[in-house]
């Protein structure tokens, strides 16, 4: 019997170390948990814009050399209007487009209402 003194650790945990620091080092859009709401908006949930109500439809995420950002299709009594949030460079506030009638403005998030909606 050895009376060693000296304690190694299981080979999984190597494993496991190596995976977290890997994961940790991805590139990921990092954000606020207020501005993160913007990321994760749901299909089904209503939105009000200029007091007129969506329905999100659909949700794609895009990325391009210098940004990427989160876009929603919303519907509405008959039109189709897109929300695109983007969070901008550190320092900087996110940026909410709402693409509607062929219109492309700028909103502050004061002026858009969620509701989520509980699934079916």
């Amino acid at each position: 019997m050895s009376n060693s003194n000296s304690w190694s650790a299981p080979r999984w945990t190597h494993s496991l170390a190596r995976l977290v620091r890997s994961w940790w080092q991805v590139d990921r859009i990092r954000v606020s948990p207020s501005e993160g709401c913007w990321l994760r908006l749901k299909c089904g949930w209503l939105m009000r814009v200029d007091e007129e109500w969506f329905e999100v439809t659909s949700r794609s995420v895009s990325a391009g050399p210098d940004s990427s950002w989160v876009a929603y299709e919303c519907a509405g009594r008959g039109q189709v209007a897109w929300l695109r949030a983007q969070p901008l460079a550190s320092g900087q506030p996110r940026a909410l487009y709402w693409h509607s009638g062929g219109e492309v403005r700028l909103l502050d998030p004061a002026e858009i209402e969620v509701f989520e909606r509980e699934p079916p």
